[in-house]
């Protein structure tokens, strides 16, 4: 029997790697890590629910969609325009629960060709800029403008269109603009890890964790980044699984003896 030890893999065709797809979950894994250390007592967390997080709290829902991309976006990108019918379909099947719909992404906001809007903004620095406007004449204003060129450009989906076809500035900023949450410019990975290091240290000492446990934590998300991204994505996958495994049981044990 020949030894099996020296063979070299198959020869593969990079352009169908699942690199990128496998960098997004570790991604996603280790965002929710983060979102779940930090959750209040009254909020409870479901992964894979409307979005890829989603966060409860009395009648509200706070539901995250995590894209680690570098391309920018705009108004016009394939992603936003998904994003922002889903954000509707959300609110249409769900209409006895305040959702919010917050896209967390590590791209940056580019600026539309033919500038549109007449601002020379990018179209979600203006959409951003609405949803956090307490005046009411510049916010309806802004969400005019987001109205028609949305309607303009035709690429959203039937049912959010006849929306806003019927409807005026103030339902558009009240049903739309306000509910959606571009979070551009994220973190990367290593840095989410950081984060969550510290959070770790932070929940340790709140609950008299042992130090030794504490550092065993921490191990476990001192994972190398500077490797190639392929390697690199394989370590962070299966030390996020490892790491969601072990704060798990650390929170099970806690809260047993709690209420022992």
């Amino acid at each position: 029997m020949s030894n099996l030890g020296d063979k070299a893999p198959l020869l593969n065709d990079p352009a169908r790697e699942a690199t990128a797809s496998m960098y997004g979950y570790a991604s996603q894994i280790w965002r929710s890590v983060l979102i779940w250390l930090r959750l209040q007592t009254t909020e409870r967390m479901y992964l894979e629910g409307a979005e890829d997080i989603d966060v409860i709290h009395g009648a509200g829902v706070q539901t995250t969609q995590v894209k680690a991309t570098t391309e920018n976006i705009t108004l016009r990108s394939a992603n936003v325009i998904e994003a922002i019918n889903n954000a509707w379909l959300h609110q249409e099947r769900n209409p006895d629960w305040e959702i919010r719909y917050r896209y967390l992404t590590t791209a940056k906001i580019g600026l539309e060709q033919g500038d549109l809007l007449g601002l020379s903004m990018a179209g979600l620095e203006v959409w951003e800029r609405a949803r956090r406007a307490t005046d009411v004449g510049a916010r309806n204003a802004d969400a005019e403008r987001l109205r028609q060129f949305l309607l303009q450009e035709q690429r959203i989906s039937s049912q959010v269109q006849a929306f806003l076809r019927d409807s005026d500035a103030s339902g558009v900023w009240l049903r739309l603009v306000s509910k959606v949450e571009w979070d551009t410019d994220a973190a990367e990975a290593p840095d989410v890890v950081k984060e969550i290091k510290d959070e770790l240290v932070s929940w340790g000492a709140e609950r008299h964790v042992p130090t030794v446990e504490a550092k065993k934590s921490q191990r476990i998300c001192m994972k190398p980044h500077g490797q190639s991204q392929r390697d690199a994505t394989r370590i962070d996958f299966s030390s996020a699984l490892m790491q969601f495994g072990y704060l798990m049981k650390r929170r099970r044990h806690h809260y047993r003896r709690r209420h022992s």
